[in-house]
């Protein structure tokens, strides 16, 4: 790249590039590696709390069925105490899965910092020359080792708790009713299918919507900070129209995002009344 001290950043610049898992996997393995057995425990500890998450349910089952049908103190005690020991286990076991995983997550923080601190340090006066600080700052220190903890927090915490309470209810399910679990099984992949069709619209709108207020606001700005020149050859009318006729397409913008939102919220809505209708008829 040509040099460029003094002069603004371009939008490539600017730009923060998005990783898949599978390429932060690549790229934050060496630095991972260290921790791996840690890493392990934590999440083998979370898969523990998920199934037991699971298994919850079972003991509302168990009271209407045994205990209220029995009509005995006895039973309701047993399962209330049954259910308040599973749900201490639980605790305790998320407690310290959670222990393993922020410590993890501080220790490769504290690691990618060093590292990006001791890369720069090393770099040429022309580089911090051409970028500035602070825009180093937000863009090491900031964005990216933020968005990789944040990253670090849906992956070892919520996709090892979620798969792992999926995988016990559905067990759970099966083995109580097999077409019902089938239907909430396709009321599910409804769910996705939806979600999977109308997701990309939604996003690229409310891009476009972003964008066009962001135009607006500079063109706010830019206009105000010549007001003087606009009163002084007397186009205030004429800079209104302007405005107003960038103004109204930027509100439709805006308004297509919300009609895709309460579209795939009507859609979502109407597939559950769907599942819940259809698993009502078989449990008749």
């Amino acid at each position: 790249m040509p040099y460029r001290a003094g002069l603004p950043l371009t939008t490539e610049e600017l730009q923060v590039h998005e990783h898949s898992l599978i390429e932060l996997v690549k790229l934050f393995w060496p630095t991972l590696r260290a921790h791996r057995w840690r890493t392990l425990l934590g999440c083998s500890l979370i898969a523990v709390a998920g199934g037991t998450y699971g298994l919850m349910p079972l003991f509302s089952k168990a009271l209407f069925d045994v205990a209220i049908a029995r009509q005995s103190m006895a039973y309701a005690f047993g399962i209330a105490g049954a259910f308040v020991l599973v749900h201490t286990a639980r605790l305790t076991t998320w407690y310290l899965a959670m222990r393993q995983i922020l410590l993890i997550q501080e220790k490769l923080t504290f690691a990618l910092r060093s590292q990006g601190f001791s890369h720069l340090q090393r770099l040429s006066l022309r580089f911090h020359g051409r970028y500035p600080s602070g825009y180093l700052y937000q863009a090491i220190f900031g964005t990216a080792i933020n968005a990789f903890a944040g990253c670090m927090q849906t992956v070892f915490k919520q996709i090892s708790l979620y798969i792992t309470a999926l995988i016990i209810s559905l067990i759970c399910c099966l083995l109580l009713s097999v077409p019902m679990t089938a239907v909430v099984l396709l009321g599910s992949v409804g769910y996705v299918i939806l979600g999977r069709w109308l997701s990309p619209q939604i996003y690229r709108r409310t891009r476009e919507s972003i964008d066009a207020q962001n135009a607006i606001a500079d063109y706010i700005v830019d206009r105000l900070r010549g007001t003087h020149t606009i009163q002084s050859l007397a186009i205030e009318d004429q800079v209104q129209n302007e405005f107003e006729s960038r103004l109204w397409p930027t509100q439709l913008k805006s308004l297509e995002v919300a009609k895709q939102n309460f579209q795939l919220n009507l859609l979502t809505e109407g597939t559950g009344y769907l599942t819940n209708g259809a698993s009502c008829s078989l449990n008749e």
